[in-house]
């Protein structure tokens, strides 16, 4: 298992950018809601969000305010520095590939599971390392109005130190 040390990414070298351009990949509802909460960032512009069917993307990215795709080779051309793979387990590898071959990207946020297989793991690991992107696996609740609520409340004091989170 390689270390942070290892790691290196071509991108720790640049400046960051005033703008964050985010993408996202899928359209369903965990897709929505981090797709709105980056979209509340004033440091993110929020360029579009892509899913095959138009039935599903056109309402959601009019609802959020940002363009729809129907082709995630489209949207990725329009040069995100991060993109946001929150698609069904099985597309997170095929789409995680198409989207790390992206010119611009700085990091790839999948969410938990990172792939079907551990092979497929360490296929898009190795793959992100040679391009310098960082690569992140989150998991899909922390968009939920429950984790913000509780985020909420220790933000204001509300609550002591967090020591365990037990969402059921």
């Amino acid at each position: 298992m390689p270390t942070w040390d290892a790691l290196e990414p071509r991108t720790w070298n640049q400046a960051f950018p005033d703008k964050w351009r985010v993408a996202v990949i899928g359209a369903g509802p965990r897709a929505a809601a981090m797709a709105t909460i980056w979209r509340e960032r004033p440091d993110v512009e929020l360029i579009g969000i892509a899913d095959p069917a138009r039935e599903t993307v056109e309402p959601v990215a009019k609802q959020i305010g940002v363009p729809a795709f129907q082709s995630v080779v489209s949207m990725l051309g329009q040069s995100p520095h991060i993109v946001i793979n929150a698609t069904r387990t099985p597309l997170h590898y095929p789409l995680s590939l198409v989207a790390l071959e992206s010119r611009n990207l700085r990091a790839l946020i999948v969410e938990k599971p990172m792939a079907d297989t551990p092979a497929h793991a360490e296929r898009m690991l190795a793959l992100a390392q040679d391009r310098g992107v960082v690569l992140v696996v989150c998991h899909q609740t922390s968009c939920t109005p429950p984790v913000g609520f509780a985020a909420e409340m220790l933000e204001r004091g509300e609550i002591g130190a967090l020591q365990t989170v037990a969402i059921t």
